[in-house]
C-alpha cells in the first residue's frame, strides 16, 4: 500500500457490539400517539376494491400501521410491520396475532385505508429476462448506476453483517448499502451451503492478507 492510499481507522473490540433492534423500535414508538388521527382514505396510493366495516379498535390498528409505515422511505414486508407492532407493545408476540394483523392489513388495503405501495411481498416476484427495445444506449443508461468501486480494497479487514431474521433485513439494508458492507440473512439458522460459502470468503481473505469481521445481530421479543 502506498503512502498516498487513505486508510480508514476502526476501533476494534473483543466482541462486536450487539445492536438492540427492539430498543430502537421502542424509542421510535414514542413519536406515535396512542390514538392517532385518521389518515385514510386521504393517503396517496390508496385504492378501494372491497367495501368493509371496521370496528373502532381495528381502525386504530390500521392507523398505527400507517404511522409506522410513514417513518420509512422504503416499503415494508408484513412481518417487518408485525415486529414493529410487537416492539411497540401494541400487540403481543404470537402466531395468532401475526395472522390477525395480516388479515387486517389485507382488508385495510382492499378497503382503501392502507396504500398499496407501502407493503411488499419479497417472496413472490415475476422473473424473466429484461429486454431493451430501442438501442444499446438505453441499456447503457440503466447499467451506469450499477458500477461501484470497492472501497475495501487494500484495507486490513472487511466487514459483513449477518442478521438472524430475513424479515428484518430492511433494518440494516440502507446503512449497509451506504457503507458498502455486504449483509446476509440467516433466516433462522445458517445452512451448510451458506456456511461453506462464508468459509470460502474467509479463505480468500487470508490469501489477500486481510481478515473478515462478521457482525451478528440477534433480535429477541419478550
Amino acid at each position: 500500500m502506498s503512502d498516498e492510499t487513505p486508510v480508514r481507522s476502526f476501533r476494534r473490540t473483543d466482541k462486536p457490539a450487539k445492536f438492540d433492534v427492539v430498543a430502537a423500535y421502542k424509542k421510535l414508538a414514542t413519536a406515535i400517539p396512542k390514538k392517532p388521527q385518521l389518515l385514510c382514505p386521504e393517503l396517496p396510493g390508496c385504492e378501494t376494491f372491497v367495501e368493509d366495516n371496521f370496528r373502532q379498535s381495528s381502525l386504530e390498528l390500521i392507523e398505527h400501521a400507517n404511522a409506522i409505515i410513514a417513518q420509512y422511505s422504503t416499503r415494508l414486508t408484513l412481518r417487518q410491520l408485525y415486529y414493529q407492532f410487537v416492539a411497540r407493545g401494541i400487540i403481543p408476540n404470537s402466531q395468532r396475532e401475526y395472522s390477525r394483523l395480516g388479515d387486517l392489513v389485507s382488508r385495510g388495503r382492499n378497503n382503501g385505508r392502507i396504500p398499496w405501495d407501502t407493503i411488499e411481498d419479497r417472496t413472490r416476484k415475476l422473473q424473466g429476462q429484461r429486454c431493451y427495445d430501442d438501442s444499446i444506449a438505453e441499456y447503457l443508461s440503466t447499467v451506469q448506476f450499477d458500477y461501484h468501486e470497492d472501497p475495501w480494497t487494500g484495507q486490513a479487514f472487511r466487514a459483513e453483517v449477518w442478521i438472524e431474521k430475513d424479515a428484518l433485513v430492511g433494518v440494516i439494508e440502507r446503512v449497509c448499502s451506504d457503507w458498502h458492507v455486504p449483509y446476509f440473512s440467516c433466516r433462522g439458522y445458517v445452512s451448510d451451503s451458506a456456511a461453506y460459502a462464508a468459509a470460502q470468503r474467509l479463505k480468500l481473505a487470508v490469501v489477500l492478507s486481510c481478515s473478515i469481521w462478521v457482525i451478528t445481530i440477534q433480535v429477541e421479543f419478550r
